[in-house]
């Protein structure tokens, strides 16, 4: 038996993002948070933690191209997943 942990981010726009150095295998790399979520869950990986994860003060491109400061850490959620193989 072997544990295998992924990483994905809730972006500024709510789409969902996987991280590239530990990725949900069999999962799609992006999309919209409930689609993400039942697509992990298909492939039985589990939700473990989610927490805050942007850097206050850092600067973030908007939609509109414009240069904008991170005010709230909760602009950025982190997720960790795992599965047991």
């Amino acid at each position: 038996m072997a544990i295998r942990y992924g990483l994905a981010k809730i972006g500024r726009d709510g789409r969902v993002v996987t991280h590239t150095l530990l990725p949900l295998e069999g999962v799609m790399p992006r999309g919209e948070l409930t689609e993400f979520l039942l697509n992990a869950g298909d492939q039985n990986w589990e939700l473990c933690a989610a927490y805050p994860n942007a850097i206050v003060g850092v600067g973030y491109m908007d939609s509109e191209g414009k240069l904008k400061p991170c005010n709230d850490r909760s602009e950025e959620i982190e997720l960790i997943f795992k599965r047991v193989e």
